[in-house]
């Protein structure tokens, strides 16, 4: 009986999370190591926008911040769109899905330098953290809708799936004049 509760338990618990209880298990003994084997030139991303929304290639990237005992080092990757997709929206059972733009990313030729350096500087001296970030502009022409959800996977290799990060997240938006 205490066994059926836990995994109940771990069900609604990570029913609720934006982040898939795989990925968790499947990260959680990455380490350094592997970090430092990645192909710069494999690694690639997915972005999948519910509700119509659109990507604006131009200045999307991703950002690693490694923090160090005496001082913070940041590092910038330029994206560029290898493949767009475009659903239309479905009807289902349950809920409707709105129109859908998957955009899969892979680093530019700039970004895979930057890649490399970041590998470089671990290599050299191991950070205390390491913070993750991904910026991603929106086509500013684009209609929103109340209901507008983002995906985010990575590949970290060809041989690999596609690793999701965050899972149909909402996107609330604030407006700045």
């Amino acid at each position: 009986m205490k066994y059926i509760l836990v995994v109940l338990a771990v069900c609604a618990l990570s029913a609720c999370a934006n982040i898939p209880l795989s990925t968790m298990v499947k990260y959680s003994t990455f380490d350094e190591q592997d970090f430092l084997e990645v192909n710069a030139q494999d690694v690639s991303s997915k972005v999948s926008l519910v509700g119509g929304l659109t990507l604006e290639p131009q200045g999307s990237q991703l950002g690693v911040v490694l923090d160090y005992e005496d001082n913070k080092k940041t590092f910038k990757f330029p994206l560029q769109v290898s493949k767009k997709e475009f659903f239309e929206a479905q009807e289902g059972w349950f809920s409707d899905v709105g129109p859908t733009h998957v955009y899969t990313l892979e680093l530019t030729e700039d970004g895979i330098k930057q890649f490399r350096l970041l590998q470089n500087d671990i290599r050299q001296s191991l950070p205390k953290s390491l913070t993750l970030s991904v910026t991603a502009n929106f086509d500013d022409s684009t209609e929103l809708t109340e209901d507008n959800t983002i995906s985010v996977m990575v590949r970290l290799a060809p041989q690999d799936g596609y690793t999701t990060l965050i899972d149909e997240a909402p996107i609330e938006f604030t407006y700045t004049e």
